[in-house]
């Protein structure tokens, strides 16, 4: 029993068979929890430069409207003024929504997130503080249930009925130690799936205001009766990537090919005259070409 009992902390930490039933589905070892913290700090900092670049994308974009607005002032742009107002105000929109968005973000992202990272670390520091002096207190136990019956063994008063008692009572607080081992391991699961579900709601909550935002942007173009127009009038610019393919259709750089060979240009000299044969030359007279021979059609030389 002294295998059971004496052991390295790595040990006294790996999920074993627990006898009461309560054994989690998914054990989170340390190693887990410690990269569970570390993303969760990346998803912040990665949170953070992504508001800071929006909020610069904002300015950018008030700044580009501005330029705009001074641009559909100007004398020579009195035909095309109406157009460049309504880009402008389009990039004030868009500047307006960028700025909401990186409030958006701070005030019921961020935040709360970053309260919630100090209370989970706090709270996986202590569980794993508490589990650990338990698992000691066990371990304890169960050396001094061994060194007593040592003693008394020693003694010659040993018989097998003691024996048995000692064996009853380290298999009892063998079970009790893996019943806390698998409540530790069950509580580890639950505050993990509940931090994480937590992330999950914040990052969804930002998704849906993006998707908003972009819908309304979408939209102006089809409110706006100056806007409307320009989208009617002015090409596709992603139309140079050619129309979707087909699901059975391969992707190729390549220009499309035909089967059938292309004639040549009009004036243009022919490359390939076994493709294109030299049209036969008029004769000058107008009489009719002679009918070949039969020699002449099979390629022998006629009788002299």
């Amino acid at each position: 029993m002294d295998s059971v009992v004496a052991g390295s902390s790595s040990d006294v930490y790996a999920p074993s068979v627990c006898t009461s039933g309560t054994r989690p589905p998914l054990y989170i070892r340390r190693a887990d929890v410690s990269a569970s913290l570390e993303s969760y700090k990346r998803l912040l900092d990665t949170t953070k430069a992504y508001t800071a670049a929006m909020s610069h994308m904002s300015q950018a974009s008030a700044d580009l409207a501005a330029a705009l607005q001074d641009c559909s002032t100007l004398k020579g742009a009195h035909a095309s003024g109406a157009s460049l107002q309504a880009a402008g105000g389009l990039h004030y929109l868009k500047s307006n929504y960028e700025q909401i968005l990186c409030d958006t973000i701070w005030k019921e992202c961020s935040i709360p997130l970053l309260s919630h990272l100090d209370a989970y670390r706090q709270s996986v520091q202590e569980r794993q503080q508490s589990h650990e002096v338990t698992m000691e207190e066990h371990k304890r136990v169960l050396k001094s249930i061994e060194a007593q019956y040592h003693k008394s063994g020693s003694r010659k008063t040993r018989d097998l009925q003691s024996f048995r008692t000692m064996l009853t009572e380290l298999q009892d607080k063998v079970n009790e130690m893996e019943d806390t081992k698998a409540q530790h391991y069950m509580d580890v699961l639950q505050n993990e799936e509940h931090t994480w579900d937590l992330v999950a709601q914040n990052v969804l909550l930002l998704v849906r205001a993006q998707v908003d935002m972009a819908d309304r942007l979408s939209s102006k173009a089809v409110q706006d009766p100056v806007l409307e127009s320009l989208m009617a009038h002015m090409p596709d610019p992603f139309q140079s990537y050619g129309p979707p393919k087909r699901e059975n259709e391969l992707f190729s750089i390549l220009q499309p090919t035909h089967a059938s060979p292309t004639a040549p240009s009009p004036g243009l000299p022919r490359s390939d005259t076994s493709l294109f044969p030299e049209p036969d030359a008029a004769p000058e007279e107008r009489t009719l070409p002679s009918r070949p021979s039969i020699h002449h059609l099979f390629g022998y030389a006629a009788p002299t």
